[in-house]
């Protein structure tokens, strides 16, 4: 190729591209053998300083020939191009700034072979402040802007009508008195740089910014706090995004305060506290606030990150991280009648505290020594596909607080403590209510000592008055409830619900004291036995599967009732159903014996109705002998009084009678209606006949009906 020659060159920043990136128009000529080239010219670009490359024109790294070239026509020598531009890769907009940049060119006829232009071309340092900026008001620290305080362009901005943007430098800008705005105009600020912490702006005496309508973008703020709204009349618009905000060194107060009745937005921000700080964020007021990837850190002894109190306005936080030390909670709530709502956000520990807030947590992880803590709260919570783990306590905590706790879709784990507890102490559960349901949760608490941690457990000291609305109690729907340590649900005093669920337990999957027990459609296992329950309770079971090793349902109520309804019950080594006082009613179903009755009635205030019930050892299916009768009454005096319609009861083949005696008892009697045996019943027992009607009708026997 012929030695080829760059004439002159020109370098100027675009105005349009003031707030997209920068451009430079590149003007010059090419000669060839002598004359000027006419033609396609194949060019390649590359802006340096001190051999680091700032930008090249396809993106290659370093200061060498680029892999690919730009199309230029040249026409009798002379070309124009506008670096940056498309197809080319964008100038970043810091790459101007650098100290002495260069342009390296490199030239081809044919785009095969490229001959190096020398020498590079020196671009001189620009002045900002004589850019055309279409209504932009440009600050830098240097000098070379149309201001170097950010206060005074914000004013200017504030009074002349045909400006309304502010671009502001990198650099560090010392505040002596707090950022203040107009009541009556909207302002846009955006910091220049690679980062949110390019453009600093930091008062170490007070508040760095009390914004007021206003739109911040990339920009760091650090002060005492450094956002504040605390003083701003009216209802004010603010919009944070991608910026910082934290402490000046050995603050002791919130890196934000934001409270009064304006809006407030954070949009991929990070607010960090550290040193003396009590919390990030301190949220207050009747204001609306809102958070997305944001993130909110506070390191300080004992402090939490965001504090919410006296809130009476709504806030929404998404897809945020709320962080502190693993033993206190991330998030405080107290006091206040507003709605928080919290989707998709990682929170190292809840503490809800005599709060009226209406909170909503959906998809959240929430983590820490108590991930999930109510206490004296007032209005319940809703949470949604959120997971509660902790490593050494109880996950989900609730104690003395009103109103209805809905958790839906949640994973909740209790490892060495247990998965869910509930406290209503006596003076709450007399004049308030707290019902807990979950729905579709898998529940554990695993990993114990062999202790007494459960995977739910609730107790309320209270009598509920005489009102039935007060107290408390759980409701397990579509769940699964494994306690690996000693119960599945322990209740003690409190209403307990299971319907569709399967509820394990290495003691109990159900312990039942003094509160009413309901479970529909349901499969437990228990190691001790699948539900005992005791006191002044009813327990209804329907449809219900109750597997353990030793009993299936044992039970000693204090006269109440207990329904029986298309279940199945079956235990090896006790009866699948032993109870003491009460009255049982038990309609189509299986009892089910491993090496003893299949029922045994205790006590002689205890009565009991069996409707096209079956009691069936299964021991000679097995090689083993049961020589339990499937129905035993005991007690030392007189025996329960018992009554069998249209059932079925099949004992082991070494077992003498299908229906017997014990515990002392001598004699005793029992009615029995169109039943199959295959033995006879203890000679002790004697058949109570019923007084005959017209017409093929009976009476029931006394006592019996």
């Amino acid at each position: 190729m012929k030695r080829l020659v760059v004439w002159s060159m020109a370098g100027v920043l675009s105005a349009a591209a003031a707030l997209a990136g920068p451009t430079l128009n590149y003007q010059g000529r090419v000669t060839a053998g002598g004359g000027n080239f006419t033609g396609e010219g194949y060019f390649k670009f590359v802006l340096f300083n001190d051999e680091e490359c700032l930008w090249s024109n396809d993106g290659s790294p370093g200061t060498n020939e680029p892999g690919s070239s730009v199309n230029v026509s040249v026409n009798n020598g002379l070309f124009t191009v506008e670096l940056g531009e498309s197809p080319m890769n964008a100038i970043p907009p810091l790459a101007l700034h650098a100290w002495q940049v260069e342009l390296r060119t490199w030239f081809s006829t044919n785009d095969i072979a490229f001959q190096l232009l020398w020498p590079d071309t020196r671009i001189r340092p620009i002045d900002f402040s004589q850019i055309d900026t279409h209504g932009t008001v440009l600050v830098a620290s240097d000098g070379t802007a149309d201001f170097d305080d950010l206060q005074a362009a914000i004013d200017c901005v504030a009074t002349n009508d045909q400006f309304q943007h502010i671009l502001v430098m990198p650099g560090h800008y010392e505040l002596s008195a707090p950022l203040t705005f107009p009541t009556n105009e909207w302002i846009t600020i955006r910091g220049v740089g690679s980062s949110r912490e390019s453009v600093t702006v930091e008062n170490t005496n007070g508040v760095t910014i009390a914004p007021y309508d206003v739109y911040v973008e990339n920009m760091k703020f650090q002060g005492r706090p450094a956002v504040s709204t605390e003083s701003l009349p009216g209802e004010f618009n603010v919009e944070l995004r991608n910026c910082y905000i934290g402490l000046s060194d050995d603050a002791a107060g919130p890196a934000a305060v934001f409270t009064g009745e304006g809006r407030v937005e954070l949009f991929e921000c990070y607010v960090q506290a550290d040193g003396q700080a009590p919390c990030a964020l301190a949220l207050s007021g009747g204001l609306n606030a809102y958070a997305t990837h944001t993130r909110f850190d506070c390191w300080a002894a004992d402090a939490v990150t965001l504090v919410v109190t006296d809130y009476t306005g709504y806030s929404e936080f998404e897809s945020c991280k709320i962080d502190a030390d693993e033993t206190v909670p991330g998030l405080y709530i107290s006091g206040g009648g507003g709605h928080c709502v919290f989707r998709s956000c990682e929170i190292s520990g809840l503490l809800v505290s005599n709060a009226n807030v209406q909170t909503t947590f959906e998809e959240c992880r929430l983590r820490g020594d108590r991930p999930a803590q109510f206490v004296e709260s007032m209005r319940g919570a809703w949470l949604r596909n959120c997971d509660m783990v902790t490593t050494s306590n109880t996950a989900f905590f609730a104690q003395d607080s009103s109103g209805e706790f809905r958790v839906k879709g949640c994973n909740i784990h209790g490892h060495a403590g247990h998965a869910v507890e509930a406290i209503a102490t006596e003076s709450f559960a007399t004049n308030h209510y707290m019902g807990l349901r979950f729905d579709g949760c898998y529940i554990l608490s695993i990993d114990g000592d062999g202790g007494d941690k459960d995977a739910i457990n609730i107790t309320c000291a209270g009598t509920g008055g005489e009102d039935d609305d007060y107290g408390a109690s759980v409701a397990v729907w579509d769940c699964e409830v494994c306690g690996y340590i000693r119960d599945g649900i322990h209740s003690e005093g409190a209403e307990v619900e299971v319907q569709r669920s399967d509820v394990d337990g290495e003691r109990y999957a159900v312990y039942g004291a003094g509160g009413d027990i309901e479970v529909s459609a349901a499969s437990m296992e228990g190691g001790e036995a699948c539900i005992r329950a005791s006191g002044a309770c009813e327990v209804h079971l329907r449809d219900t599967e109750l597997w353990s090793d030793r009993w299936g349902l044992y039970a000693s109520l204090d006269g109440q009732i207990a329904t029986l309804i298309g279940c199945h019950l079956e235990a090896m080594m006790e009866p699948a159903l032993e109870c003491e006082g009460g009255r049982y009613l038990a309609e189509r179903t299986l009892f089910i014996a491993g090496t003893n009755a299949a029922v045994l009635l205790k006590g002689a205030t205890t009565a009991a109705i069996f409707n096209n019930c079956s009691l069936f050892s299964i021991a000679d299916l097995f090689g083993a002998t049961n020589t339990a009768p499937m129905l035993v009454l005991s007690d030392s005096t007189q025996v329960p009084a018992a009554r069998l319609t249209g059932c079925l009861l099949e004992t082991g083949s070494q077992a003498p009678y299908a229906i017997g005696l014990s515990g002392g008892a001598t004699t005793g009697n029992l009615f029995m209606a169109h039943s199959g045996l295959t033995t006879n019943i203890a000679p002790e027992i004697g058949l109570i006949a019923p007084e005959e009607l017209p017409y093929g009708n009976y009476l029931m026997p006394p006592g019996l009906r």
